[in-house]
C-alpha cells in the first residue's frame, strides 16, 4: 500500500492489485492496482492510470501506455522484463514483438482478476463497476474482437433489481420468461426517470426484465454486442416490439371507438408535423402517452449522443401513441368535440403539454418557452380563469 500511494499519489488504499512474477516463457514481474475511485487526489482531475517500464531495475518508459489496451487505461503498476534490452529506443518498444508478449499476458491476468472479484466479491466488483465500467463499455465499443472477452465482465442495472443492484448478461438470461428470445433494454439520461418509463409498463406486466443503459457509451456498446448467447438485444421502445409472457385474460379496449377516432383526427390537427402520426397504444397500461419511432434509423439513444456532443441534428418527428383508457385521455377525447372556444384553447394546450411531456421523458430537447408559457396558460385556467 506504501508503494502504491508513492506511484500513484492516492491518499486512498487501492480497491486491488495483481502481482505476477515469470520467467518462462517470458521474463516478467509486475504489480498493477486498481484504484478505488477515479478521482486521483484534491485538485487534480486526471483519471488515466501509470505504468513504468523497467527493464533489469532500469526505466525505460515513465508511461508506457503500450502495455495495457486503452480500455484498461486507468490501471497504476509497475512492469520489468529482462527481454527488453537497455538501450531500446521508444520506436522500438512500440513495435517491439515483446511488448506485445507482455501486453497479452498483463491483460489476460488483469481480466482473470477482475472475474475472480466478480464471483467472489461481488460487493467490491459493484464498487469497482461503478467508478471503472464505463471503461470496459469504451472497449467493446471500440474493439469488437475483444467483445467475447469483456462480456463477462459487463454489469447492467435492470428493473427487476432495485436501487444500485447490478446483474450480468448471464444473470439476465437465467430469469427470462418462457418464450422469451430476445434481451430487452432502455435508453435514457438517468436511472429515476428509466424506471418510470411508459415504455416498461407491459413488460412490467408480463414479468420480463428490462436493462437500464443512461451513459452516453452505451449507444455505442450495444451496437457491437448485439447477441448474447442466442439472445438477440432489443429496445424496448422499438413500435413493433412483441413482448412474451403472459397476456392478461382480457385486453382493456376504449368505450367509444367513434369518439376516439374523432380524438386522434383531432390530434393530428392540433400537433401538425410535431409528430410524424397519432395512433392508439396497446402497450400502455397507465401513462397516458408516449413516443415512439416512426421508421428504423437513428433511435433516441443516439440522438442524445449528438446532442451531448454538441453536433447538429434534428430528430425526425416519432409517432405519438396515446392510451384512450387513461383518465386524462378520456378527458381529452370529451372536450375534443366541443365547439367552445375558449375549452377548445385549453384542450389544445393540454395536448401540446402531452407531448413535451413525452419528449422529456425521452430525453430530447423541447422549448422551455413555449412550455413555460402554456403551462402558466393551464394554471390560469385550472384556477377557473
Amino acid at each position: 500500500d506504501d508503494f502504491y500511494r508513492q506511484l500513484s499519489m492516492d491518499f486512498e488504499h487501492p480497491l486491488t492489485h495483481m502481482h505476477l512474477s515469470t520467467d518462462v516463457p517470458l521474463d516478467l514481474h509486475a504489480i498493477l492496482f486498481i484504484r478505488k475511485s477515479r478521482e486521483r487526489m484534491f485538485g487534480n482531475s486526471r483519471f488515466e492510470g501509470k505504468v513504468q517500464l523497467y527493464s533489469r531495475s532500469v526505466l525505460i518508459q515513465e508511461e508506457c501506455k503500450d502495455l495495457l489496451p486503452e480500455y484498461f487505461r486507468f490501471v497504476d503498476g509497475v512492469v520489468d522484463s529482462e527481454d527488453i534490452p537497455l538501450n531500446v529506443a521508444r520506436e522500438t518498444v512500440q513495435s517491439s514483438a515483446t511488448l506485445t508478449k507482455l501486453k497479452n499476458t498483463l491483460t489476460g491476468r488483469l481480466r482473470k482478476t477482475l472475474l475472480d472479484m466478480a464471483e467472489k466479491e461481488p460487493e467490491k466488483y459493484a464498487s469497482f463497476w461503478k467508478e471503472f465500467g464505463v471503461f470496459l463499455k469504451e472497449g467493446i465499443a471500440k474493439e469488437s474482437s475483444v467483445r467475447d472477452e469483456l462480456l463477462p465482465l459487463l454489469r447492467f442495472h435492470a428493473t427487476k433489481q432495485d436501487g444500485d443492484q447490478i446483474i450480468s448478461l448471464a444473470d439476465y438470461k437465467r430469469d427470462i420468461v418462457e418464450g422469451q428470445t430476445e434481451i430487452y433494454y432502455l435508453f435514457g439520461n438517468n436511472l429515476d426517470s428509466l424506471r418510470h418509463s411508459p415504455h416498461l409498463e407491459v413488460a412490467a406486466e408480463r414479468g420480463v426484465n428490462v436493462l437500464l443503459l443512461d451513459e452516453v457509451i452505451d449507444g455505442f456498446m450495444i451496437g457491437n454486442l448485439r447477441e448474447f448467447e442466442g439472445l438477440t438485444l432489443r429496445s424496448i421502445d422499438d413500435p413493433n416490439v412483441n413482448l412474451p409472457g403472459q397476456s392478461p385474460d382480457k385486453e382493456e379496449s376504449p368505450a367509444n371507438p367513434a369518439e376516439v377516432d374523432v380524438f386522434v383526427t383531432f390530434a393530428k390537427q392540433v400537433l401538425g408535423d410535431r409528430v410524424a402520426d397519432v395512433r392508439v397504444s396497446h402497450q400502455l397500461r397507465n401513462s397516458p402517452a408516449r413516443l415512439v419511432a416512426s421508421a428504423p434509423g437513428m433511435g433516441s439513444e443516439m440522438e442524445r449522443v449528438y446532442r451531448m456532443m454538441g453536433r447538429e441534428y434534428t430528430a425526425p418527428p416519432k409517432i405519438l401513441e396515446v392510451n384512450p383508457n387513461n383518465p386524462l385521455i378520456t378527458k381529452l377525447m370529451a372536450t375534443a368535440i366541443q365547439t367552445d372556444t375558449s375549452q377548445r384553447e385549453v384542450t389544445e394546450a393540454v395536448l401540446l403539454q402531452l407531448h413535451d411531456n413525452a419528449m422529456l421523458l425521452e430525453g430530447l430537447n423541447t422549448s422551455p418557452t413555449d412550455m413555460v408559457s402554456r403551462v402558466e396558460m393551464l394554471m390560469y385556467a385550472a384556477l377557473g380563469g
